[in-house]
């Protein structure tokens, strides 16, 4: 396909993170091709981290040997938090400074194109979450569900937690139970799950390890809604918040002050409005401007 279709560059994004094997492979067979590693993961620390059990150990090894050999015969390696590239720098000294870069997650404005705030009526206070809810502990609810069962009766009474997208097996006994409504729609086309935020009157988000920004956190500031993210304050996506506005942080670990920012929804409090300018940075097309440039950069040096 290189040789016949005159392909000026490769870019092998991961995961799954086995393609990067091929990486070498493409290094031996077209000395001069510019082949870019697009690490959408941390593989060796954040994804095999906690793996345990029989093998863990070889597997670590074996997934350190080949991302080794990948960075190596690379042009550029792309992360997407500066944490991230940093932990992929220090892990390669020997390789050049430059050749690691930082390219985002990122939203599609146009999947957000006919998305109206709209109120739903129900006399209900609704807060929303979207996407795959998993018994992970880095991505679980329950510090969130426990906060709310502690509300005072007269507002968790009227509060109904939305979980759009599928559940994750095992979770249902956590959801069960609770002393306010979960309605758990399941999954469905992303463009219902959009209709559906647009009648929230806040989105939620989990995320307790430090290190990754969950993608869903820039079609949630899309949105324009008021965002409770519970993630340590000193984190990616604690950070990007602080850059874009659009919410507020609240550690995992701090329950008051989840049920005080639930208050603050129920109140209509004003929440830190989205800078629009800085969020249209995160949109696809101005990232895959930059992945262009970086290409052409690269092509231009060969």
């Amino acid at each position: 396909m290189i040789r016949r279709d005159l392909i000026d560059a490769v870019v092998v994004s991961v995961p799954p993170f086995s393609v990067l094997r091929i990486i070498p492979e493409l290094r031996h067979d077209f000395p001069t091709l510019p082949v870019v590693a697009d690490f959408r993961d941390e593989w060796l620390d954040y994804t095999l981290g906690t793996i345990e059990g029989p093998g863990a150990e070889t597997k670590r090894r074996q997934a350190a040997d080949i991302e080794r050999a990948a960075v190596a015969a690379s042009n550029l390696v792309l992360s997407v938090t500066p944490g991230w590239v940093q932990t992929l720098r220090d892990r390669y000294p020997g390789q050049p400074e430059r050749k690691f870069q930082c390219l985002p997650n990122d939203f599609d404005p146009e999947a957000l194109r006919a998305f109206i705030g709209r109120p739903h009526g129900t006399g209900w206070l609704v807060l929303t979450y979207m996407g795959a809810l998993y018994a992970n502990p880095s991505y679980t609810p329950a510090p969130f569900l426990k906060a709310l069962d502690q509300l005072e009766p007269e507002l968790r009474d009227r509060l109904e937690l939305r979980l759009i997208g599928r559940v994750e097996r095992g979770m249902e006994a956590l959801l069960a139970n609770r002393s306010y409504r979960i309605h758990a729609y399941g999954h469905m086309p992303q463009e219902k799950g959009f209709q559906l935020l647009e009648e929230t009157d806040a989105l939620v988000l989990f995320s307790s390890d430090p290190a990754p920004i969950p993608a869903k956190l820039f079609e949630y500031l899309a949105t324009g809604k008021p965002l409770l993210a519970m993630t340590p304050p000193h984190g990616e996506a604690a950070r990007i918040l602080r850059e874009v506005g659009g919410g507020v942080v609240m550690d995992p670990g701090d329950a008051e002050a989840m049920r005080s920012a639930v208050r603050a929804v129920a109140g209509g409090a004003p929440f830190p409005a989205v800078r629009p300018e800085t969020l249209e940075s995160y949109s696809r097309r101005r990232l895959a401007g930059r992945l262009s440039a970086m290409l052409n950069e690269l092509e231009g040096s060969q």
